[in-house]
Formats: structure tokens, sequence, C-alpha cells
């Protein structure tokens, strides 16, 4: 329902695109931390209720409701960092980055290094930075962990989108990978600091495993196996199926897919 909500209460609406997803991740960034303040408000006054002491009859009756309450309350935390998650990754427009990773196509596979980072990088960086500016100036300013915290899932936002894109990316050659990293460094260092745990790190450490002999590849996979998607996961060991293997190389790649599913 927040699509629906009036931009600027007796205002006019921007005119520039970014302006209005910016204000949107405002909105959105408030409603979630709104839910925290309202568990809060929930646990004061559920505390408060369980004070008084009542007999053992009274007591059983309420246990159901103590039950339920707790429950609220234990996956509020969860809920918030989700609605974190989807707010920023629609604001920065996750889903144009990786197309616009993917409309490259011949330029990951070719063997020459460039010496700037690919157009869609500059893009990405102007609008967090659009939105850093917009967060510190409206009513955020006064709440500098609630500014904090929401650049902190933007830039990581912004990296996992970047991940999504490389790990769709199947015809890539050795400078194409390092074409990536540097594209992720450009990313990373033209942004203020901010240290997500899903930033420049975690996304480096993927493109790196793509140089790794198979069988550590797999070790590392075996290692990782909670911290990535199985989508990505499984790109490390088929990436290489562009090459036209013969079908004993096809079936020995099927078996490594099957061996990966089950780690």
């Amino acid at each position: 329902q927040i699509q629906n909500w009036k931009l600027i209460s007796g205002g006019s609406i921007p005119d520039n695109e970014l302006d209005i997803d910016a204000i949107y991740l405002q909105k959105r960034v408030t409603a979630s931390f709104s839910c925290l303040l309202l568990v809060c408000i929930f646990d004061v006054a559920f505390h408060t209720y369980q004070i008084p002491s009542k007999s053992g009859i009274e007591a059983s009756r309420d246990v159901p409701f103590i039950n339920y309450m707790n429950q609220m309350m234990s996956v509020v935390p969860d809920i918030h960092l989700l609605c974190m998650r989807m707010s920023t990754i629609r604001a920065i427009r996750g889903g144009d980055i990786v197309m616009k990773i993917l409309s490259l196509e011949n330029g990951w596979s070719k063997s020459q290094l460039n010496e700037h980072c690919n157009d869609y990088v500059d893009n990405l960086v102007e609008t967090c930075t659009s939105f850093l500016k917009h967060l510190s100036a409206c009513p955020f300013k006064h709440q500098p962990l609630m500014i904090t915290e929401t650049w902190s899932h933007v830039v990581e936002s912004g990296c996992l989108a970047l991940l999504e894109g490389f790990a769709k990316v199947y015809d890539c050659s050795t400078e194409g990978r390092a074409l990536m990293s540097f594209d992720l460094a450009s990313f990373s260092t033209s942004l203020p600091s901010s240290s997500p745990k899903r930033g420049m790190q975690y996304v480096d450490m993927y493109i790196k495993v793509f140089y790794f002999p198979q069988e550590d590849v797999l070790n590392w996979i075996r290692e990782n196996r909670e911290n990535y998607h199985l989508y990505h996961l499984m790109t490390l060991v088929s990436f290489g199926a562009h090459n036209q293997l013969s079908s004993k190389g096809l079936a020995r790649l099927m078996l490594l897919r099957e061996r990966v599913k089950k780690l």
C-alpha cells in the first residue's frame, strides 16, 4: 500500500526519478522501523501485564496469550530485516542492474582489460549516493542509527545485485572475471564507508572461486553452503558449459551439479 501513499504531503511530486525512489525508500524504511517501535510498546505492556501475581488457575489461562505474544515479538526483528532488504533492493532497482550486466554479452568474454569500470557501476554509485543525501536531509537526520542501518542495507543490496548479475554470466574470460572484480571495487570505493555482512568481500570471494581448481571449488562450496544461494553455487560448477563440452564432459558436469545439491 506504500505505493499509494502521497509522496510529499501538501507538496508537488519531484521530477527526478531518483528523488521519487528516495522518498519511497524513506517511507518504506519508516514503516519498517515503526514495526520495531510497536513491538517495543507491546513488550513493555506485556511485562507490565505479567507483574501482578495471580493464582495457578488464572495464570494457566494466560499461557496461550503469553505464548502468542512471545512468538509475535520474536519474529518482528526478522520481518524488519526482510523489509529493509526488500526496500533497498527495490530502491536501487536491482533487476535493472542485473539486466545491464547481462546486456554486455561479449564484453565479458573479451581478452582485454578495461581502464575504467562499466557504465552501470557509475549509475549505481549515483543512485546510492543520492539516497544517502536524501536520508541525511529528511527527518532521518535526527536518527543517525536509522541512517546507518539503512545505508548499510543500500550498499549490501548494491553488492548483491552485482553478485546476481555476475552469477548469470556463463561465457566469461579470465579478463572478464578481472573486470567483475574491478567493477565491484569501483562501486565499493566510490561510496562512503560501510561494512555490511554481505558486502564487497562477500562478492569478491565468490568471483575469486572461479579461478580455483575443480576440487578446491567443491571444497569451498562445501564450507560455504549456508552462506550463498544454491543457484550461485551451481554456477561455479557449470559456467564452463558454454565451451561445448564432450558427452563425457557434460556427464561429469551433471555429476558435479548433483554433488553440490547434496552438500
